[in-house]
Protein backbone atom coordinates (compact mmCIF):
# COMPACT_ATOMS: atom_id res chain seq x y z
CA UNK A 1 0.00 0.00 0.00
CA UNK A 2 1.43 3.13 -1.04
CA UNK A 3 1.88 6.16 1.56
CA UNK A 4 1.59 9.68 0.68
CA UNK A 5 2.44 12.90 2.61
CA UNK A 6 -0.86 14.76 3.53
CA UNK A 7 0.12 17.58 0.58
CA UNK A 8 0.01 14.82 -2.34
CA UNK A 9 -3.72 14.11 -0.83
CA UNK A 10 -6.80 15.75 -2.65
CA UNK A 11 -8.69 18.47 -1.71
CA UNK A 12 -11.38 16.25 0.30
CA UNK A 13 -9.00 14.24 1.61
CA UNK A 14 -6.70 16.82 3.28
CA UNK A 15 -10.05 18.24 4.78
CA UNK A 16 -10.39 14.57 6.53
CA UNK A 17 -7.26 14.13 7.51
CA UNK A 18 -7.20 17.89 8.72
CA UNK A 19 -10.58 16.88 10.90
CA UNK A 20 -9.06 14.00 11.95
CA UNK A 21 -6.28 15.38 13.30
CA UNK A 22 -7.78 18.03 14.99
CA UNK A 23 -10.00 15.48 16.93
CA UNK A 24 -7.00 14.28 17.72
CA UNK A 25 -5.62 17.44 19.58
CA UNK A 26 -9.38 17.88 21.11
CA UNK A 27 -9.49 14.31 22.89
CA UNK A 28 -5.84 13.36 22.99
CA UNK A 29 -6.20 10.45 20.31
CA UNK A 30 -3.62 8.69 18.12
CA UNK A 31 -4.39 8.83 14.37
CA UNK A 32 -1.13 7.06 13.39
CA UNK A 33 -0.25 9.48 10.83
CA UNK A 34 2.72 11.29 11.03
CA UNK A 35 2.93 14.65 9.12
CA UNK A 36 5.77 17.91 9.80
CA UNK A 37 4.71 21.04 11.54
CA UNK A 38 5.34 22.51 7.95
CA UNK A 39 2.98 20.10 6.36
CA UNK A 40 0.21 20.86 8.72
CA UNK A 41 0.84 24.36 8.57
CA UNK A 42 0.21 24.06 4.46
CA UNK A 43 -3.06 22.15 5.34
CA UNK A 44 -4.32 24.12 7.47
CA UNK A 45 -3.77 27.40 4.76
CA UNK A 46 -6.65 26.22 3.17
CA UNK A 47 -9.60 29.04 4.01
CA UNK A 48 -11.75 25.91 4.20
CA UNK A 49 -10.74 24.31 6.72
CA UNK A 50 -10.45 25.12 10.26
CA UNK A 51 -7.95 23.81 12.23
CA UNK A 52 -8.17 24.65 16.12
CA UNK A 53 -6.99 27.99 15.95
CA UNK A 54 -10.11 29.55 17.43
CA UNK A 55 -12.01 28.58 20.38
CA UNK A 56 -16.10 28.29 21.28
CA UNK A 57 -17.07 31.23 23.13
CA UNK A 58 -16.85 30.56 26.68
CA UNK A 59 -19.84 31.15 29.18
CA UNK A 60 -18.32 34.69 30.39
CA UNK A 61 -20.47 33.98 34.26
CA UNK A 62 -19.14 32.25 36.87
CA UNK A 63 -22.47 30.15 36.78
CA UNK A 64 -21.31 28.36 33.57
CA UNK A 65 -24.54 28.77 31.76
CA UNK A 66 -25.54 26.09 28.75
CA UNK A 67 -25.37 28.03 25.26
CA UNK A 68 -24.90 27.50 21.49
CA UNK A 69 -21.09 26.44 20.76
CA UNK A 70 -18.67 28.09 18.86
CA UNK A 71 -17.30 27.45 16.05
CA UNK A 72 -14.03 25.80 16.55
CA UNK A 73 -12.56 21.94 17.08
CA UNK A 74 -12.92 22.87 21.03
CA UNK A 75 -16.41 24.81 21.15
CA UNK A 76 -17.75 23.38 24.35
CA UNK A 77 -17.38 20.38 26.87
CA UNK A 78 -19.27 18.29 24.29
CA UNK A 79 -18.50 20.01 20.66
CA UNK A 80 -17.19 18.34 17.46
CA UNK A 81 -14.90 19.81 15.51
CA UNK A 82 -16.40 22.89 13.54
CA UNK A 83 -19.80 21.95 13.83
CA UNK A 84 -20.93 25.08 15.17
CA UNK A 85 -23.85 23.05 17.18
CA UNK A 86 -24.95 22.91 20.72
CA UNK A 87 -22.76 22.44 23.37
CA UNK A 88 -23.71 22.05 26.64
CA UNK A 89 -21.82 23.94 29.26
CA UNK A 90 -21.65 22.34 32.96
CA UNK A 91 -23.12 25.01 35.47
CA UNK A 92 -20.73 24.86 38.31
CA UNK A 93 -19.53 27.88 40.75
CA UNK A 94 -16.10 28.03 39.09
CA UNK A 95 -15.22 30.96 36.50
CA UNK A 96 -14.23 27.91 33.77
CA UNK A 97 -17.18 26.04 34.41
CA UNK A 98 -19.95 26.44 31.16
CA UNK A 99 -17.09 26.84 28.54
CA UNK A 100 -18.89 27.35 25.14
CA UNK A 101 -21.90 28.90 26.52
CA UNK A 102 -23.70 32.21 25.49
CA UNK A 103 -27.50 31.26 26.15
CA UNK A 104 -28.93 33.82 28.82
CA UNK A 105 -26.41 37.01 28.97
CA UNK A 106 -23.89 36.91 31.97
CA UNK A 107 -22.07 39.78 33.23
CA UNK A 108 -18.97 40.19 31.23
CA UNK A 109 -16.70 41.11 34.46
CA UNK A 110 -14.85 37.82 36.53
CA UNK A 111 -16.06 36.65 39.98
CA UNK A 112 -14.63 34.83 43.09
CA UNK A 113 -17.51 32.27 44.12
CA UNK A 114 -17.82 30.03 46.73
CA UNK A 115 -17.85 26.58 46.36
CA UNK A 116 -21.40 26.08 48.17
CA UNK A 117 -24.22 28.26 48.60
CA UNK A 118 -26.30 28.23 51.26
CA UNK A 119 -28.36 31.77 50.58
CA UNK A 120 -29.27 32.33 46.50
CA UNK A 121 -30.60 35.78 45.64
CA UNK A 122 -33.02 35.81 42.68
CA UNK A 123 -33.21 38.23 40.59
CA UNK A 124 -35.89 39.77 37.87
CA UNK A 125 -34.79 42.84 35.78
CA UNK A 126 -37.56 45.72 36.02
CA UNK A 127 -36.41 47.56 33.51
CA UNK A 128 -36.75 47.47 29.61
CA UNK A 129 -33.50 45.24 29.64
CA UNK A 130 -31.61 46.60 26.66
CA UNK A 131 -28.93 47.44 29.07
CA UNK A 132 -29.11 51.66 29.05
CA UNK A 133 -31.37 52.70 31.87
CA UNK A 134 -31.71 56.16 33.90
CA UNK A 135 -32.73 54.19 36.91
CA UNK A 136 -31.84 50.52 37.52
CA UNK A 137 -34.63 49.04 39.31
CA UNK A 138 -34.85 45.51 39.66
CA UNK A 139 -36.66 42.79 42.44
CA UNK A 140 -34.57 40.22 44.68
CA UNK A 141 -35.86 37.81 46.85
CA UNK A 142 -33.90 34.89 48.43
CA UNK A 143 -33.90 31.42 48.81
CA UNK A 144 -32.29 29.83 52.21
CA UNK A 145 -31.21 26.69 52.70
CA UNK A 146 -29.21 26.23 55.78
CA UNK A 147 -30.63 27.43 59.62
CA UNK A 148 -32.82 30.08 59.82
CA UNK A 149 -31.36 33.56 60.98
CA UNK A 150 -32.69 37.29 62.11
CA UNK A 151 -33.58 39.34 59.28
CA UNK A 152 -31.09 42.12 60.15
CA UNK A 153 -28.04 39.92 59.49
CA UNK A 154 -28.82 39.75 56.48
CA UNK A 155 -27.17 42.15 53.68
CA UNK A 156 -27.12 41.78 49.44
CA UNK A 157 -24.81 43.51 47.44
CA UNK A 158 -26.07 44.00 43.84
CA UNK A 159 -22.69 44.86 42.11
CA UNK A 160 -22.55 47.17 39.05
CA UNK A 161 -20.78 50.49 37.53
CA UNK A 162 -21.69 53.99 38.05
CA UNK A 163 -20.06 55.32 34.93
CA UNK A 164 -18.61 58.03 36.64
CA UNK A 165 -21.91 59.01 37.95
CA UNK A 166 -22.43 60.19 41.89
CA UNK A 167 -24.59 61.28 44.30
CA UNK A 168 -26.72 58.27 44.00
CA UNK A 169 -30.37 58.00 45.22
CA UNK A 170 -32.02 54.52 46.57
CA UNK A 171 -35.46 53.60 46.57
CA UNK A 172 -37.61 50.77 47.99
CA UNK A 173 -40.81 50.46 46.13
CA UNK A 174 -42.28 47.16 48.01
CA UNK A 175 -40.98 43.89 50.09
CA UNK A 176 -42.30 41.15 52.01
CA UNK A 177 -40.35 38.45 53.99
CA UNK A 178 -43.66 36.34 53.22
CA UNK A 179 -47.07 35.53 53.82
CA UNK A 180 -48.22 38.78 52.62
CA UNK A 181 -46.08 40.16 55.83
CA UNK A 182 -44.68 43.61 54.55
CA UNK A 183 -41.64 44.93 55.43
CA UNK A 184 -40.88 48.02 53.32
CA UNK A 185 -40.40 50.40 55.80
CA UNK A 186 -37.58 48.08 57.15
CA UNK A 187 -35.38 47.90 54.00
CA UNK A 188 -32.24 50.22 54.02
CA UNK A 189 -30.04 50.80 50.49
CA UNK A 190 -26.70 52.03 50.71
CA UNK A 191 -24.07 52.45 48.44
CA UNK A 192 -20.27 51.94 48.22
CA UNK A 193 -16.87 50.74 46.51
CA UNK A 194 -15.35 47.22 46.71
CA UNK A 195 -12.91 44.94 43.95
CA UNK A 196 -12.98 47.94 41.90
CA UNK A 197 -16.92 48.53 41.63
CA UNK A 198 -19.63 50.14 43.02
CA UNK A 199 -22.44 48.26 45.06
CA UNK A 200 -25.89 49.32 46.33
CA UNK A 201 -26.56 47.30 49.45
CA UNK A 202 -29.60 46.18 50.73
CA UNK A 203 -30.00 45.71 54.65
CA UNK A 204 -32.95 45.36 57.03
CA UNK A 205 -33.58 46.95 60.04
CA UNK A 206 -36.23 44.27 61.22
CA UNK A 207 -38.69 42.07 60.05
CA UNK A 208 -38.01 39.04 62.01
CA UNK A 209 -36.46 35.37 60.74
CA UNK A 210 -35.22 34.02 57.33
CA UNK A 211 -36.09 30.61 57.36
CA UNK A 212 -36.79 29.78 53.52
CA UNK A 213 -36.00 33.17 52.34
CA UNK A 214 -36.97 36.28 51.52
CA UNK A 215 -40.30 36.99 49.22
CA UNK A 216 -39.29 40.06 47.66
CA UNK A 217 -37.44 43.51 48.18
CA UNK A 218 -38.67 45.69 45.12
CA UNK A 219 -35.67 48.53 44.37
CA UNK A 220 -34.66 51.15 42.24
CA UNK A 221 -31.55 53.92 42.21
CA UNK A 222 -30.52 56.67 40.11
CA UNK A 223 -28.08 59.13 40.46
CA UNK A 224 -28.69 63.27 40.58
CA UNK A 225 -29.34 64.01 38.47
CA UNK A 226 -30.63 61.70 36.62
CA UNK A 227 -28.19 60.35 33.81
CA UNK A 228 -28.19 57.02 31.89
CA UNK A 229 -26.33 54.29 33.12
CA UNK A 230 -24.75 51.31 31.04
CA UNK A 231 -26.01 48.19 32.59
CA UNK A 232 -24.00 45.71 30.39
CA UNK A 233 -20.74 46.26 32.00
CA UNK A 234 -22.15 45.81 35.47
CA UNK A 235 -20.80 42.37 37.29
CA UNK A 236 -24.46 41.90 38.65
CA UNK A 237 -26.87 42.86 35.80
CA UNK A 238 -28.81 40.13 34.14
CA UNK A 239 -30.53 40.26 31.05
CA UNK A 240 -33.14 38.86 29.94
CA UNK A 241 -34.54 38.28 33.16
CA UNK A 242 -38.02 38.98 33.32
CA UNK A 243 -38.73 36.43 36.32
CA UNK A 244 -37.16 35.45 39.11
CA UNK A 245 -33.68 33.88 38.04
CA UNK A 246 -31.02 32.94 40.38
CA UNK A 247 -27.83 35.25 40.32
CA UNK A 248 -24.47 34.05 42.18
CA UNK A 249 -23.13 38.17 41.20
CA UNK A 250 -25.46 39.22 43.63
CA UNK A 251 -23.55 38.60 47.04
CA UNK A 252 -25.57 37.39 50.30
CA UNK A 253 -24.14 37.92 53.37
CA UNK A 254 -25.21 36.93 57.21
CA UNK A 255 -23.59 39.27 60.22
CA UNK A 256 -20.80 40.67 57.64
CA UNK A 257 -20.07 36.72 56.10
CA UNK A 258 -20.31 36.14 52.54
CA UNK A 259 -22.70 33.01 52.59
CA UNK A 260 -23.27 32.32 48.78
CA UNK A 261 -22.51 34.21 45.14
CA UNK A 262 -19.48 35.82 43.54
CA UNK A 263 -17.66 39.20 44.03
CA UNK A 264 -16.20 41.40 41.37
CA UNK A 265 -12.22 40.65 40.52
CA UNK A 266 -10.68 43.68 39.99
Amino acid sequence: MEIRSPLELPARQRAWLAVGLAAAFAYGCATGVAVTDDELAEICADPNLSCGDETGGGGSSPVGSAGTGGTGFSGGQSGSFNSGGTSSGTAGTSATAGTGGTGTAQPLAEGECLQTSSVTVLYEDRTEGDGTTNQPSMTLSVQNSGAAFDLTALTMRYWFTADGNGNLTGNVDYASLGGGQSITGQVTLTFGQEFGSDYAEVGFSGGGQVTTGVEQVQIRFHSDPYADMDQTNDFSFLSPATSATPNANITPYVNGTQVGGCTPIP
